[in-house]
Order: C-alpha cells, then structure tokens, then sequence
C-alpha cells in the first residue's frame, strides 16, 4: 500500500499550519524564540514551488528560527538560502556558522566546554569564532 501524498504546490493551503508546526519544532529544538510570522511571511511561504516538498520546508522553518533565512516576499533576488542574490558563499557559511554557535551556546546555558564538545571544536576554535562573530557568552540568569 502506498501513500499519493500531493506535493506541497498542490496544497498551499497547508502550508501556513504546517509552517508555523515546524517552526514550534525548531524552537524546541534550538530553544531559541520563533521571529514574527507576519502576513508578508506567509504570502511568500504559500507562493513559493516547494520542490523538495515537506523536508525543504523543514529547512526553512528551521533556517528561520535560527535567523539565517529572513523569507522575503522578493523571491527572486533571495536564493534557497534565504540569502540575497550574489551574496558570496563565505558570508552565507558565516552567517550560518554564527547562528549555530549561538543556539549552541543558548542550549547549553554558555557553557564553554559543553559548547565546544556538541559542536566538535577545540575551545581555542570556539574562541576565536565567537570573536569573529561578535558572539559572547549569553548571560544566564541566578536562580
């Protein structure tokens, strides 16, 4: 028995519900807060050809929660990766790179070692990203 499950062109409709689904994913996930999903967002969510279907639209709410991919309604200037068009390939792998440091280091409470472990760095690697980045220690509240 196989499943005819119709693509996601198919099935706009769906897309807002099962959108805002894999962003609370995302959220648990990376413990980081889901942006504003305004209007704008989901007009261009629903335009969008979907042709990797549900797993590419895990990638992007994924890609949202973290903050690399800021889906805009001008498809055409922004590439899969939620960058501009003619964005050079190192800015995108940094901006990646910085935002999964982040969430690393707000998942586990800014703590180094448990950062640089689950990320697989040293923790002079780590150091010197978070320099180049900007990135500090996320300051964690007393109990």
């Amino acid at each position: 028995m196989t499943l005819d499950i119709p693509p996601l062109r198919d099935r706009r409709e769906d897309i807002p519900l099962l959108f805002h689904h894999l962003t609370r994913e995302a959220r648990a996930r990376y413990r980081l807060e889901i942006p504003d999903l305004t209007p704008e967002v989901i007009a261009t969510l629903v335009s969008r050809e979907w042709p990797g279907n549900v797993r590419e639209l895990r990638n992007v709410a994924d890609r949202f929660v973290l903050g690399v991919d800021k889906i805009t309604d001008d498809a055409a200037d922004v590439s899969e990766d939620g960058a501009a068009a003619g964005t050079p390939l190192s800015v995108r792998v940094g901006n990646y790179e910085k935002a999964l440091i982040a969430a690393e280091l707000k998942r586990r409470d800014s703590s180094i070692k448990a950062t640089y472990e689950a990320l697989g760095l040293s923790r002079k690697a780590l150091y010197e990203k978070m320099k180049k980045y900007g990135l500090e220690k996320v300051a964690v509240p007393s109990a």
